[in-house]
């Protein structure tokens, strides 16, 4: 990904007119998925994640990216994903 790739998805992001067709925006690149193998951690049992992300960016056909470059790349925190 180039840094024309990069500016463009921040601009698209900011050019939705509402919070909320970014919002929209924003799920529609989010894939929840269910975790396929849980392992046992030691004596005390927690709570086991139930689902996993993906996340997308819409540059080219669709890549998958980390947690991490998708929140830098949209200038967006974990937290507003949550809420998404």
């Amino acid at each position: 990904m180039i840094a024309r790739d990069q500016e463009e998805i921040f601009t698209n992001f900011y050019a939705k007119e509402t919070k909320d067709e970014q919002d929209s925006y924003l799920q529609a690149l989010v894939e929840v998925v269910q975790v396929k193998r849980r392992r046992p951690q030691g004596d005390e049992p927690k709570k086991p994640r139930s689902r996993n992300f993906k996340y997308y960016v819409t540059y080219s056909s669709g890549r998958q990216v980390c947690a991490k470059a998708f929140l830098n790349l949209h200038g967006v925190t974990k937290g507003h994903i949550r809420v998404v």
